[in-house]
């Protein structure tokens, strides 16, 4: 398995405290022991947490490469909109707990239909944007342990509010190949 996730002199790594090991090796070393069974999914929890760029896209080239040989599915679970949009077919946007919205890749980037999805694209970085013009979401997330919390966790930093907002969550319905989104005034 070491050989399959390229690392270098298996053999003698094999043998090797973690100490020993770059942060790299280690993540491969991860996915080592979780493609060992050959499963039908992978569930990636932020795989490339603490590691350089070029790491990042070593282990995510990696990653997608081992799913094309397997016939593996990946669940990449993601703060970085980047790497979603380089690696990931479909996306489904969270906010405080639930889901907000789901589209193809492509789709949710050029037409995001949830107002938080839109204010989450605008905030992250591009190689074209000044870092001092990326627009920063209002407000702050909702305390989580109130008694009483709106159903729509967004709607006290939305400009698209509506009365319903705070009566009840939209269900999402849909297929996941399409556009999904949870909001009575989508964008």
């Amino acid at each position: 398995m070491l050989k399959k996730v390229r690392i270098p002199d298996p053999e003698r790594r094999a043998k090797a405290y973690p100490f020993e090991l770059s942060g790299g090796m280690c993540q491969r070393i991860m996915i080592a022991i979780a493609i060992a069974c050959s499963p039908k999914l992978l569930i990636a929890d932020e795989p490339t947490t603490g590691l350089d760029v070029t790491t990042q896209a070593a282990i995510m080239d990696l990653i997608a490469e081992l799913g094309a040989d397997q016939g593996m599915s990946t669940l990449l679970i993601t703060h970085d909109l980047g790497m979603a949009a380089e690696y990931c077919d479909h996306i489904v946007v969270m906010h405080a707990g639930h889901i907000v919205e789901a589209a193809p890749t492509a789709e949710l980037f050029h037409h995001p239909r949830h107002p938080y999805t839109a204010k989450l694209i605008a905030a992250t970085p591009k190689p074209s944007v000044n870092l001092k013009d990326l627009a920063a979401i209002p407000g702050n997330l909702p305390d989580l342990r109130a008694a009483s919390i709106a159903p729509c966790r967004y709607n006290t930093r939305c400009e698209r509010k509506q009365a319903r907002c705070d009566q009840a969550l939209p269900q999402v319905l849909g297929e996941l190949k399409h556009s999904v989104v949870a909001c009575w005034n989508p964008l």
